[in-house]
């Protein structure tokens, strides 16, 4: 079965020169509703302190790994 997740990267965050971790966290959450994705996966304290956005889980790298 084939997952839906949104990495995030700062190549991606650099590429828009977004200023502000709000900022850039609305970035991912947009991708990943856009997207549908199953996850976003993050290093982002940011992001990881959310733990869900509609419907849709936060997780560490490590997590998603499974380290």
């Amino acid at each position: 079965m084939a997952r839906r997740v949104v990495f995030d990267t700062n190549v991606l965050v650099s590429a828009y020169l977004w200023r502000g971790p709000a900022r850039r966290a609305l970035i991912f959450l947009s991708l990943a509703i856009d997207g549908q994705a199953d996850a976003i996966v993050s290093g982002d304290h940011h992001l990881l302190d959310i733990k869900k956005f509609k419907g849709i889980p936060i997780i560490a790298v490590r997590k998603f790994l499974g380290q």
